[in-house]
């Protein structure tokens, strides 16, 4: 019998083998703002972050996060997202999503999800 054959009382069996692709994580990329009080930033116009993904696959939804300390907001279609939560966008609303400075430094943090996976929320905006 050659190498990778098994013989049993069904006969020989062929052994083969499937090796399926490596599936790489997005990439978030974040950029530190100097903001006036009041100031907007657009997210879809990549002003905070942007994503990117080398398998192309879709990134569905994103989650933000607000400590909330200097006052800034995250605003979804003109309402106010809570601040020390997960506020979750999809990624049709992106759009609609806009940061509003406040009057002090805040800490933002997105992290995106794929295919129902999601990623480490590790990325400081």
């Amino acid at each position: 019998m050659g190498a990778g054959e098994r013989r049993d009382r069904l006969g020989c069996l062929q052994s083969f083998i499937v090796a399926a692709p490596v599936d790489a994580p997005p990439v978030v990329t974040v950029f530190d703002q100097t903001a006036l009080h009041g100031q907007v930033y657009a997210a879809s116009q990549s002003q905070l972050f942007t994503v990117s993904d080398a398998d192309h696959d879709a990134i569905t939804q994103y989650d933000f996060w607000n400590t909330g300390t200097g006052g800034g907001r995250f605003l979804l279609a003109g309402t106010a997202l809570g601040t020390g939560q997960d506020n979750y966008v999809s990624a049709a609303q992106l759009a609609q999503l806009n940061y509003r400075s406040g009057s002090g430094t805040d800490t933002l943090y997105v992290r995106r999800v794929r295919r129902f996976r999601l990623g480490c929320l590790v990325a400081r905006l």
